[in-house]
């Protein structure tokens, strides 16, 4: 039988990879075999041949241990008796498990935390980052595991890639995700055993990444290399914000022409979105902590002053102020997108200049347009150093804490003014009505103003001057509809009853805008009002110094005494002196 000590010949051949490839890291294999006292004796083998006195046991079996520190298919060679003997056979060294670690531009301390919530700002959604992996031996708790530079995977069969994420959790208006731009990867010999792998993500949040090796090694599936599980990589934030152009930015009334009154409420739409490198919409931004998303504040200034504090809206208006994750979960025409800030106000006013509030008192100023004031937002607390991308007319691109509306308004300090007028009494007065603003230095009729409206059914009237002593008067105006090209005409009538003796008489009339009635001055007949108002308080004017109050027409009938042709303005009351 074959027994006892026998001197047998081994070597190795390194079957994949081989060991003529760059990088490959070659080592020898290390086998035990007994003695004869029965003590395991530990030796190298390289592929270069290595003599080792082998005992066997009375069965002619040797029991031998087999250990290879590096990857791959390796045959082992064994020959007794110069070669009367010849054995062979191949094994596949597996790695235990693949481990990988963020980088950019080398620096490895950045980019993972030891949970979701103190993840500190990584890089920008579609911005690459190193995704570093390396196939590792097994190690028990009191060593560190080597690195196997010669792991490497068929063309055929890759490492796999993927994300899960950590943070933020989803809420009913999205759940969230994430995709990589790179799914798959080639291991290859690399010379330290690393493979660096140049990867992105598409939205914001902290991920896990999970590199999972091919369930076949080799041609072989006896052992399961573990997955390189890499937990909390993040966060990752917006590439920046944009300012979406919508197709509605300001909904100006009908038939005003792309204008509006100070302190008239109109329709206003703004979008902000969060994207990534690429331009694409990152959803979960909208789920992040209040502390995560940045503070936006509602930008309205000249070259010299700060209009701000004279917006004014309802609903989701939170003072000009937004940076909470409410705010990127509201509905835009029963429509969620958690990317935007996506803001609509049907009650948006630039409001004028008050400078008392009892009696309400304003004071002209503007107009304001493309020309010399810029509306939009602006970051007022920045996290991730995130900023607007702003396109330029010719196209240049800028970063920016600001970015201005696609559109630009145009509001105007408005009034509705009526002239005064005189003539005989009993006849109709003709008195023009004119919707004007302010230009800058002066009242002009505002041509662009199909709109505004008036209603003779809705007057106040207060006599001045009556020839017959009286306080109050039948006198009233006649028309109604809305201004064409800013102008139009109402008349005056006295309405004195059939038979009665037509007096003389001087009459404020005014047309309301407004529910409120206007006030007299000492010693004046009282103001008695009808009818309602045309809910267009936009449109008053502080006329007499009395505080902001409908138009009005200070109405004279029986300027003159007959046919002689004698003028009465001079009497004293006349005009109301």
């Amino acid at each position: 039988g074959f027994s006892r000590a026998k001197n047998i010949n081994f070597s190795i051949h390194y079957d994949d990879p081989t060991s003529s490839e760059s990088y490959f890291n070659e080592q020898p294999v290390v086998v035990e075999f007994k003695d004869a006292l029965g003590h395991w004796n530990e030796y190298e083998v390289e592929n270069s041949v290595t003599t080792i006195p082998v005992w066997f046991e009375g069965t002619g079996i040797a029991d031998f241990k087999l250990n290879y520190p590096e990857a791959g298919l390796v045959s082992l060679n064994a020959s007794y008796n110069n070669g009367g003997a010849i054995g062979t056979d191949s094994f596949v060294s597996f790695p235990y498990e693949l481990s990988s670690y963020v980088s950019v531009d080398g620096n490895s301390s950045v980019g993972s935390c030891e949970a979701p919530l103190i993840c500190n700002g990584f890089v920008a959604a579609g911005e690459a980052f190193t995704y570093n992996i390396q196939a590792l031996t097994w190690s028990d708790q009191n060593s560190i595991p080597s690195i196997l530079k010669n792991y490497r995977t068929d063309v055929s069969e890759k490492v796999s890639l993927t994300a899960n994420v950590k943070y933020p959790s989803g809420n009913a208006n999205h759940t969230p995700t994430v995709s990589l731009s790179e799914t798959e990867y080639e291991h290859v010999l690399t010379a330290n055993g690393n493979m660096e792998v140049s990867q992105t993500v598409d939205e914001v949040g902290v991920f896990e990444l999970v590199a999972t090796p091919p369930t076949e090694y080799l041609g072989s599936h006896s052992f399961v290399i573990q997955p390189a599980v890499l937990n909390n990589v993040g966060r990752f934030f917006p590439a920046y914000l944009k300012m979406i152009k919508v197709s509605s930015q300001w909904k100006y009334m009908a038939d005003h022409d792309d204008f509006a009154y100070m302190s008239q409420p109109i329709g206003h739409h703004l979008q902000v979105q969060a994207q990534s490198m690429s331009g694409s919409p990152t959803y979960n931004y909208g789920l992040f902590d209040d502390g995560l998303i940045s503070d936006l504040s509602y930008l309205a200034r000249t070259s010299s002053d700060d209009m701000s504090n004279r917006v004014l809206a309802g609903v989701n208006w939170n003072g000009g102020h937004w940076g909470d994750k409410s705010d990127w979960n509201l509905s835009n025409e029963g429509v969620v997108d958690t990317s935007k800030l996506a803001l609509s106000f049907s009650d948006f006013s630039f409001e004028k200049i008050v400078t008392n509030i009892n009696p309400y008192t304003s004071i002209s100023d503007g107009p304001f347009n493309l020309d010399n004031s810029e509306f939009g937002l602006e970051i007022t607390t920045k996290v991730d150093d995130v900023q607007f991308k702003v396109e330029d007319f010719d196209g240049s691109i800028s970063f920016n804490d600001e970015a201005l509306f696609d559109e630009q308004p145009d509001f105007r300090y408005g009034r509705m003014t009526l002239d005064d007028i005189g003539g005989n009494s009993g006849t109709t007065l003709t008195i023009p009505l004119r919707a004007e603003f302010w230009d800058g230095s002066e009242f002009v009729i505002n041509e662009d103003d199909d709109r505004s409206t008036f209603n003779s059914s809705n007057t106040c009237k207060q006599v001045i001057w009556h020839s017959e002593g009286a306080t109050t008067t039948l006198a009233s105006l006649n028309g109604s509809g809305n201004v064409d090209d800013g102008e139009e005409e109402v008349t005056a009538n006295q309405n004195t009853p059939s038979g009665t003796d037509v007096p003389r008489e001087q009459v404020r009339l005014w047309l309301r805008m407004d529910a409120s009635t206007p006030l007299a001055k000492s010693g004046e007949n009282p103001v008695a009002c009808s009818g309602s108002d045309q809910d267009q308080p936009w449109l008053r004017y502080n006329w007499r110094q009395l505080g902001d109050e409908d138009p009005s027409t200070v109405v004279t009938f029986g300027i003159y005494r007959g046919n002689d042709r004698v003028i009465y303005r001079g009497e004293s009351g006349l005009t109301g002196q």
